[in-house]
Formats: C-alpha cells, structure tokens, sequence
C-alpha cells in the first residue's frame, strides 16, 4: 500500500516530450512503463503489467484513458486491470489517493499486441 500526493498539474507537465516523460518514469524505477509516445492523450501516460486498486483519499483527479476519462473525487475507488492511463490533476488543490498494485502479467499474445507493455 502506497499512498502518492498528486499536485495540480502544470503547463511543463502538459508540454512534456515523449523523452521527458520517458525520464520521469526512469527515475520512478520504471521506464518501460511510458507509452506516450503511442498514444497522445497526456504526457503521463503509462501501463504496467498489474491490478491497481486506487482510493481517492481527498480532492479530485481525472483517470486519462485511451479513449475517455473518469472524474474521480474523495471515497470513489478505481479498479485497473493493466489498462492504458494517466493521472491528471486538474483542479487547485493536492488530491491523495492510496495505491494497492498487485503483481500480473499479461498473456503472451496480448503483450505481442500492446508491444511489450
């Protein structure tokens, strides 16, 4: 169990490069996790081969998908299962949420599709 304090996002955040982000997820311990570069939607974008159970303790943040995203406020919890995504604090304030990741690995032929992420 973790808990990350995620501030308001800042415009250096949303003109990171895909070599930035790449460095952020590096000095986090693990660089293969970014896939900005593939997909566009935000700079923090990133999936990791585990079920993360995430608890939005106070404020409120955007879970970024592929395709769409969830507004998540204090006492709602997310269930993630390997997807494609980003955090994104748009408002004024810290938002806290405490991670469970639990370890997976996808399947041979769903890894050759998402490209070893």
């Amino acid at each position: 169990i973790r808990v990350n304090r995620i501030m308001p996002e800042t415009e250096d955040i949303r003109r990171m490069s895909p070599e930035q982000s790449r460095q952020v997820f590096a000095a986090l311990g693990n660089e293969q996790a970014s896939t900005f570069g593939k997909s566009g939607r935000h700079p923090m974008m990133h999936r990791t081969q585990t079920i993360d159970y995430a608890i939005v303790l106070t404020g409120e943040i955007y879970c970024v998908l592929d395709a769409s995203e969830v507004l998540l406020k204090a006492g709602d919890m997310l269930i993630q299962c390997g997807t494609n995504h980003a955090w994104s604090n748009r408002s004024n304030a810290p938002c806290d949420i405490a991670f469970v990741l639990i370890d997976g690995a996808f399947d041979a032929g769903l890894a050759a599709k998402l490209d070893g992420h």
